[in-house]
Formats: C-alpha cells, structure tokens, sequence
C-alpha cells in the first residue's frame, strides 16, 4: 500500500471516531458548566439599614447554566448601628473583654454619654433573637440603679428583691404558688424561679462594681477587668444552665474567682 493511502486511511479512522463520539448526528460534546460563585461578579454590600438588612448585586460573567441555587446572596441580615451609636467609645467594640476595659478607662462624663447613646448592659447584649425578651433584661437593670444608694449589704438587696415585687421569705412565695392549681401553680413557680435567679445574678453584678470600686484604691486596671469579663461571661452560662446542678456550680466558680481577685487586689492596694 502506497504512503499517501496509509495517511488517507488514518484519517479516514480518525474522522469515524470523531463522529462516533458526536453520537453520529454530528453533534458537538462541548457541555455548558453550571454557574458557582466564581462566575458572577458582585457590588460591595450597602450599608445596613433599619430593617436590619443589606443588599448587593450580583452579575453573572461567565458562560455557564443558573441552576442549583449558586448565585450568591444579594440579601444578608446584619447589624444596624445608628449615626448616634457610631458614635460609641466601647460599646462597638468586638469583645466583652474589649468593651469592659474601655469602660474602665472612660471618665465620669464620658460613662454618662455612652450610656444615654446606648444603655446595653453586657448580659442584656448576648440575647440575640429575641427582642422582647433582651428589653425585659434592660428594664431589670435600669431598676437596679436606685438600689446603689444603699450600702453594700442587707439593705441594698433588700431593695433589689422589693424591686424585683419578691418577698424577703421565699418559702412563703412558693407557699403561694402551692396555694394555686395546675397551670396556674407551674407558671407561678417559673416566674418566682426566674425572680430569684435575676436576684443572683444582680450579686454577680455587685460584685463587678465592687471590684470596679477598687480602682480608686489602686487596683490594677487589667485584673479588675479580667475579673469582670469572667463574671459576665459566667452570667451568660448561668443563662444558658439546664438545672441547679449547674447553676450552683457556677455559684461556686464566681465565689472561687472573687476570692482570687482579692488576693491579688490586696497585694497591689496600698
């Protein structure tokens, strides 16, 4: 056979199998890609707005098939800070350890004004989700603030639990729930329960401020603000307790942390 036939004939092969693999329809098997992330260019995000929400556009910019779901969102939940909020020394900041020590360093005045911008306390703060319920938190401790008046002791909880409309025996408040039937009992023993565990936790919050009092006695402004940031972090975790076993052991932990902060407290005070 002739060199010129050979070259025909492998050619000849060749064009068969291109054709074989077209499905003998002369087709081609080039096939569209679905679309991802990477085939779409997006804006940057708008600022958040009242709702709670931000926007972005996002256009494809490659050849490809939309399906499946993968072109990026153009709508997210987000923050909203207000052009007053903007304006917050340490309440913007992204740790609790952060916003606490930079209250530290705030003077008198520059407390008042981050407080009437945005009263926020850090416990109230970690409620996300659930806007009544972290109102309810703020409310609770704007009605403490009366109760610094009183010197630390009996008579400053007293006024707490007079605030919080709990008596000063609690045996008689649950005697009146057991007065009551049902429903009507379970749901009286709750809210006597959460009463006293807001009462708790308000001896944590006492103990922040006393730590806080220890400054102007020459404390260190780093230990004062770790123990601080414990204390609210553990007030998170006695939130989120599933039973008194837990509860108490957090009691336990607060009371171990106090004891430690005044040793060292102590030994800096002069």
């Amino acid at each position: 056979m002739k060199k010129e036939s050979v070259i025909v004939l492998m050619f000849l092969v060749l064009m068969a199998s291109v054709y074989a693999a077209g499905g003998g329809s002369g087709g081609s098997t080039f096939k569209t890609p679905d679309c991802t992330d990477n085939s779409y260019a997006c804006t940057e995000w708008s600022p958040c707005d009242e709702s709670g929400k931000q926007t972005r556009k996002c256009t494809l910019v490659e050849t490809c098939i939309e399906k499946g779901g993968k072109k990026p969102l153009e709508s997210a939940d987000c923050e909203y800070v207000s052009s007053l909020e903007s304006k917050l020394k340490c309440g913007n900041l992204d740790t609790v350890r952060d916003r606490v020590k930079c209250r530290l360093e705030l003077s008198q005045g520059e407390q008042f004004k981050e407080l009437d911008i945005k009263y926020l306390p850090e416990e109230c703060g970690a409620i996300k989700g659930n806007a009544l319920k972290r109102e309810q938190c703020i409310v609770r401790y704007k009605s403490f603030q009366k109760c610094w008046r009183f010197k630390d002791g009996p008579e400053r909880f007293k006024c707490v639990r007079e605030g919080l409309g709990l008596g000063q025996n609690l045996s008689e408040e649950i005697k009146k729930c057991n007065d009551k039937l049902g429903t009507e009992r379970a749901s009286c023993i709750k809210d006597v329960r959460e009463l006293v565990f807001t009462e708790i936790k308000f001896r944590f919050y006492n103990l922040e401020e006393r730590a806080e009092s220890m400054l102007e006695k020459g404390a260190d402004k780093e230990l004062v603000a770790d123990f601080i940031t414990g204390i609210e972090i553990k007030k998170q975790e006695f939130n989120s307790a599933e039973n008194n076993a837990e509860r108490k052991q957090i009691v336990n932990d607060i009371q171990k942390k106090w004891k430690e902060f005044l040793e060292k407290a102590k030994s800096q005070i002069k």
